[in-house]
């Protein structure tokens, strides 16, 4: 079964503060330069295992953060595809999938939680089916323009003056 995250956007922080966790809404730790183990959320996407493992360490502080679809999100993939030299016929496909993700404009894409525990933050994140797609091709798109900005902006190309 699926996960529903607008369901649980409202769901986890008030199972947070009545299960007797301190709720931190924070930005993505994703980039933190800290070891981090991910939770199986493919095999194990109820958040309540997670946060039992955490009650367990006597954890009190977790950090919460909810993605919602941007519409700027798509109006990137849009511009990546604009500059990148991706064949016409590739190029009208990837415009119309990437319009039909404006349908979820406003929607929770992601859902994250984190502890932190002997030097090592734990990691909880769930995302919707659509959302991972969109990044896939977000990244794609992203990829591709720049491979195509390398093409037309060459470095120096070893050559160097000896002046």
């Amino acid at each position: 079964m699926k996960p529903n995250l607008e369901a649980l956007r409202a769901e986890i922080p008030e199972y947070l503060t009545t299960h007797g966790f301190a709720l931190f809404r924070g930005y993505s730790r994703v980039y933190d330069n800290v070891p981090t183990v991910e939770w199986d959320c493919e095999r194990f996407p109820d958040y309540q295992q997670f946060l039992a493992v955490a009650a367990k360490l006597s954890i009190e502080l977790i950090i919460f953060r909810d993605q919602e679809f941007q519409e700027i999100q798509v109006n990137t993939a849009l511009e990546d595809l604009e500059d990148s030299k991706v064949p016409y016929e590739d190029h009208r496909e990837y415009e119309n999938l990437l319009r039909k993700f404006r349908s979820y404009v406003g929607f929770a894409c992601a859902i994250e939680m984190t502890f932190d525990y002997e030097g090592t933050t734990y990691s909880f994140e769930l995302r919707t089916d659509w959302y991972k797609d969109f990044q896939r091709i977000s990244e794609e798109l992203s990829d591709l323009a720049d491979d195509d900005m390398d093409e037309d902006n060459p470095a120096l190309g070893g050559y160097f003056s000896q002046n």
